[in-house]
This record gives C-alpha cells, structure tokens and sequence, in this order.
C-alpha cells in the first residue's frame, strides 16, 4: 500500500541543534546502533536535544501538533510566530540509498511514541558535516531530497495560522487532541 510509506512532520524542517564537531564520525553516529535508538528517543520527548526529526504515521496527528502550537490553546511561552501551519509528506519509497534515514523506536516502550504514532528522520552524519564544512550552517531535509524527483519525495502543506483554532475543533470531532496523544495525568 502506498499511503504506508508516506511520513509526516509538523513543523520547519531544520534541525539545528548544535552538534559536536572534535568527534569522529564513528564516535557521533550513534543512531545504527539500534540500542541508543531507544534512549534518545525517550530523551527526545522529554527535551534533550537530539539530530531526530519527530515524524508521524497519521496525517491527523500532524495537524494537530502544527495547529496546536499556532492555536489560541497553546501557552504563549510555547507557541510559534508564524502567519502559517506547515506539515510536511515525505514519502519513503525514494529514500532507498538517500543520506535521510527513519528511525522506528519499539512503541511498547514509549507510549507517547505509540500513542502518536511516532518515527523519527534523521540525515546521517557524513551528510551533515559533509553540508555544514561547504555551507557553514546544518543542513535541512528540505537541503538533502531537493523535489528532484517525480512523484516528489517531499510535500510542503500550508495553512493560514488564523485556521490553527478551527482546525483543531475539527481534529477534536475525530478524537485528536491533547489528551489522546499525550497520555499524562497532566493533560486528563
């Protein structure tokens, strides 16, 4: 089924968190090594930072986190400036062979993972030096698939901000919201 290789994100796609440059690759490139999956991603939802990319599985959930942090709802500390919604497809059939890998943490030991329907993208690293060495800044997803192909690899979805509140009544119709992809007592 084709729809089952198409991810979504829910926001700018660069990831600048900053990266250690004295180290050698093999000492940075921790992410084939499938034990430290599981750490950084539970440590990645819990605000470390981290050269994963949240993705998701569910269009839906997408939406809602781009909404979300666009919306009236959301606290002003937490929120992003910015006149529009944006979600990203990125469809992972053409990624065989590419610099952008996906990442799929066990769900059973991360319920905000399951519950989201989470996976994580990530460039590797030799991209990412390789980028920032002849460019001077880290490199973006949009940086590595560049539409080049066709069907294009990467979709770009954009909705006025003052949409943010109404999509997420409609998001709320369907059972998305907070509370079912955050399951915390906090958010009861």
């Amino acid at each position: 089924n084709k729809l089952n290789n198409i991810v979504i994100h829910s926001s700018e796609l660069t990831k600048t968190d900053p990266i250690k440059m004295d180290l050698s690759v093999e000492e940075m490139d921790l992410f084939d090594d499938s034990q430290h999956v599981e750490s950084l991603a539970l440590a990645q939802h819990h605000g470390v930072p981290t050269r994963l990319m949240d993705w998701t599985r569910a269009p839906y959930i997408a939406c809602f986190f781009a909404a979300y942090m666009a919306s009236s709802a959301c606290p002003k500390e937490k929120s992003r400036k910015s006149d529009k919604v944006v979600i990203f497809a990125l469809d992972t059939n053409y990624l065989v062979g590419s610099c952008i890998k996906i990442l799929q943490p066990r769900l059973c030991n991360n319920l905000f993972m399951k519950r989201q329907k989470g996976l994580f993208v990530y460039i590797t690293l030799e991209k990412t030096l390789e980028y920032y060495k002849s460019e001077k800044k880290f490199p973006s997803l949009e940086n590595c698939v560049q539409n080049k192909s066709s069907p294009p690899t990467l979709i770009k979805i954009t909705l006025p901000t003052t949409e943010a509140d109404r999509l997420l009544t409609i998001l709320a119709a369907k059972d998305i919201f907070q509370s079912s992809i955050y399951p915390t007592l906090y958010n009861v």
